[in-house]
Formats: C-alpha cells, structure tokens, sequence
C-alpha cells in the first residue's frame, strides 16, 4: 500500500509503515485463528451436554421458564430468581438437575466471596438451555 497523499518527509510512492503483504497475511492468520478458537469453544459447550436429552416430557414449560433468563428479560418480571431456578429444576430433565441445585445454592449465597463454585453449572445448564429451547442467555457462548 502506498501513500496517495505527499507528507513533509515521505514521498508519495514510499510504503506505510505497517502495510503490504506481509501485514495481511499477519492479519489473516490471526482471523483464522480467531475462527479456530470460537469454532472449538462452540464443539465443548456441545459436548457438555451431549449425553443430556434432546427431548423429554417437561421439555415446553422448561423452555418457557428458561426465557425469563434470556437476554432482554432479564429484569422485566416480578418473578423471584431463586423460584425460577426451582421451576427450572422441577422440569429439568433428571441428569441436569443436579447442575441447576448447584445454580439454587448459588443464588441464594450473598455475593462475592472469591472463585463461583457453580461455574461448571452454569455452563453447563446455559449451554442446555440455548440448544434445546434456542433461549440467547447473558454469558453462555456456544
């Protein structure tokens, strides 16, 4: 890449500092890296609940409670994080309810206090929830 326009001690023909094949090619090994990491963050948020269901008998009112958490509602309702986690749970299928009792103990701990103990958790539970039910929650990448 050159200059179009001439500046006090550069002549209009030399490069840019930082510019030309090389630069791009800098820039474009970085894209794909960028690529490589999202696409393999995206395969472990999958395989995290890949042993859970993909259907199961309360799988619509769970998605239904799972919304009050999606991005634009958080906030909106009068409903009591703790009593949603608790319908969460109730229509939770059995092997992730174990993840959201670690998610009630959580929220019902003042904050702060160092490491979240029910990270794991709630990875897991979010991950559930944004491919079973399509529900967009704060945090979750897949």
């Amino acid at each position: 890449m050159t200059t179009a326009v001439e500046t006090p001690g550069r002549v209009a023909s030399e490069p840019v500092p930082g510019s030309g094949p090389a630069r791009r090619s800098r820039l474009k090994w970085v894209a794909l890296g960028g690529v490589a990491v999202v696409a393999a963050v995206a395969t472990m948020a999958l395989l995290r609940t890949a042993d859970l269901p993909q259907d199961w008998s309360g799988k619509a009112a769970f998605c239904r409670t799972a919304q009050q958490f999606a991005i634009g509602n958080l906030g909106h309702g009068d409903e009591d994080p703790i009593a949603l986690l608790k319908q969460l749970r109730q229509d939770a299928p059995p092997d992730l309810r174990s993840d959201v009792d670690k998610l009630i103990a959580a929220a019902s701990q003042p904050p702060g206090g160092g490491e979240d103990p029910a990270k794991g958790a709630s990875q897991r539970v979010g991950t559930f929830v944004e491919t079973r039910c399509g529900v967009n929650l704060p945090g979750i990448v897949i």
